[in-house]
């Protein structure tokens, strides 16, 4: 006898690590595993799935975004990133049923809290920039881009290299500050960003 897994193994979680579980035990003594607050639903959603990279609580807001009372939706992005998007079925039913069994009285009630993942923005920077020598064109050019393509990253990006938390904002200024921090470049001159909503493999200009 034997058994054969017809289909791909999915929404498993790495082991968390000794910095997430040391941030997460205070934590857990202040909730008591009693979902009361907005940060008390995202702390709980990390507990039913360790393998969450950023989570966001929306209260008051349906699964389509729109105001409705009483609701709750989380939006959940997977340490695996946009990659991680392909198993969210798992996620969803792991931390909604966790959340359930947690939440207070007010928003306990089937179809009230929903998982979601993130929609990710496509964000396009067209600079022009002045350099001293013209040497210094491809270089500058090659540093620049490799410059940018790390700060947009959405989970390691940022100054501060820990990413972007889900829907913050980016103004157009700090790919001028960014800039600015190569070495060979003395100007920027001007600075355009597009931005576009990545949805359902459709690119959709906002």
């Amino acid at each position: 006898g034997g058994a054969t897994n017809v289909e791909p193994a999915a929404g498993g979680c790495d082991r968390e690590t000794l910095e997430s579980a040391i941030r997460r035990g205070p934590y857990r003594l202040k909730h008591r595993g009693r979902a009361v607050s907005a940060e008390d639903f995202e702390w709980l959603a990390r507990e039913a799935y360790p393998n969450i990279a950023k989570v966001k609580c929306m209260t008051n807001v349906n699964a389509r975004m729109e105001r409705e009372p009483g609701a709750m939706t989380l939006v959940v992005l997977p340490k695996e990133g946009r990659a991680g998007i392909g198993a969210f079925s798992e996620i969803r039913r792991r931390v909604e049923s966790y959340l359930l069994e947690r939440a207070s009285s007010v928003v306990a009630w089937p179809g009230n809290i929903r998982v979601v993942p993130p929609v990710f923005l496509e964000i396009s920077v067209t600079a022009i920039v002045t350099v001293e020598r013209l040497e210094d064109v491809l270089p500058t050019e090659m540093e620049a881009v490799a410059k940018l393509q790390r700060f947009l990253d959405p989970l390691h990006g940022n100054f501060d290299g820990k990413g972007w938390e889900i829907g913050q904002t980016v103004h157009p200024s700090v790919f001028y500050a960014l800039l600015k921090t190569v070495r060979t470049i003395s100007f920027v001159e001007k600075l355009y960003m597009s931005v576009f909503r990545i949805e359902d493999e459709r690119r959709i200009e906002i």
